[in-house]
């Protein structure tokens, strides 16, 4: 908090290179951005109790979900709904946002799709960053507290 861009450069190259090194840094921070960019763990703390710890890279893929749109939307909603890797599909006017489980990627999507002969017009794979998943925890954790 409260450096100027360089020095939070600064400071993120330094923990990186003390990482590398085989030390172990604990970062507390309510900077997410910069816990997701320079750690491999990350825990999450509520009053004095701790709600959540895990590996930032496995968290986050977990929650990467797929754009993909076509000039002919009606019949890639029509395939999609026949891939059996799809946990979740929701359409819209523009795209289609889709999960995968977790052993597939947009990769073997699009092969999928380019198979039954739909061209793709977007293909975007997002991540929800640190950001949303720590409100998300929190969140499920007020409403586990709430329904006890």
């Amino acid at each position: 908090n409260g450096l100027d861009p360089q020095g939070i450069a600064d400071v993120r190259e330094l923990i990186v290179k003390i990482s590398a090194e085989g030390k172990t840094i604990i970062l507390a921070s309510h900077l997410l951005d910069e816990v997701q960019k320079v750690c491999t763990h990350f825990a999450v703390l509520n009053k004095g109790k701790v709600l959540y710890t895990g590996d930032v890279n496995e968290v986050l893929s977990k929650k990467e979900h797929i754009e993909i749109a076509a000039p002919d939307m009606d019949a890639l909603l029509d395939i999609v709904k026949s891939y059996p890797y799809c946990t979740e599909i929701t359409p819209d006017h523009q795209c289609i946002t889709i999960r995968l489980t977790e052993d597939k990627t947009g990769y073997d999507l699009n092969q999928y799709l380019t198979s039954k002969g739909i061209v793709l017009s977007h293909l975007n794979t997002k991540r929800q960053n640190l950001e949303q998943q720590f409100l998300e925890i929190l969140s499920q954790n007020n409403d586990q507290t709430i329904s006890n």
